[in-house]
């Protein structure tokens, strides 16, 4: 007898436009989700500086971004919200909070290491956290002309068009270590003297070459 030839496969049908548009619509829908998940760049600047560093070293550009630490060493992060973004300061005739956008230079002009320094442990961390602070004054001049001394101690960030930053203090410069070892009753000697010798010893560094001493606005 002949062999039974195959049915022919039967051809695949469309699927209604109504299916059509409601999948469209759903691959619509997750896009939207996903790029509303992604974090949006900040851009709240328009800046041209100039960054000097107590060694000489020079970083000019365009600012995009300006940050400010949320506590006075980033641990708890960044804030860009505009009334933070503003520096205290004060001269005779008073205080006020000035916008970077009002300043045309800044000068900072570090103390002497150990006499301007002033060091401590935070026994609020496990192990304890080490910190050298460098007494410094930072000087403001404005647009308008007039001299202003710096008075808070956060930190900043200002983040150019090829989005590399550079981050700085103006008032006090701090150089913080946690211990290795933690420290508990028994322990006969819990202050690490060792660690605020070489906490010293990284800010007589970074005052004579990477300390921020000079920032120029156009």
């Amino acid at each position: 007898p002949a062999a039974e030839q195959p049915a022919a496969p039967a051809a695949e049908q469309p699927a209604p436009a109504g299916q059509e548009e409601e999948a469209a619509a759903e691959e619509a829908e997750e896009a939207a989700a996903e790029e509303a998940a992604e974090p949006q760049e900040v851009v709240n600047a328009d800046l041209q500086v100039t960054i000097r560093r107590a060694g000489g070293e020079t970083v000019s550009g365009h600012v995009k971004r300006i940050e400010r630490s949320v506590d006075w060493f980033a641990d708890e992060g960044w804030t860009t919200e505009p009334d933070k973004l503003v520096i205290e300061v004060e001269n005779s005739t008073g205080e006020r909070d000035v916008p970077w956008t009002e300043v045309k230079s800044v000068t900072v002009k570090p103390g002497k290491v150990p006499a301007d320094v002033d060091c401590y442990y935070d026994s609020d961390w496990t192990p304890w956290m080490y910190d050298c602070t460098l007494k410094t004054t930072a000087r403001v001049t404005l647009k308008d002309g007039t001299s202003w001394e710096v008075t808070n101690r956060h930190k900043w960030r200002f983040t150019f068009d090829d989005d590399s930053s550079v981050e700085f203090w103006l008032w006090k410069h701090p150089a913080r270590e946690q211990d290795t070892e933690s420290v508990d009753l028994d322990t006969v000697n819990p202050e690490n003297y060792d660690l605020y010798t070489k906490l010293q010893q990284r800010l007589r560094e970074e005052a004579a070459h990477s300390l921020v001493v000079g920032i120029t606005v156009q």
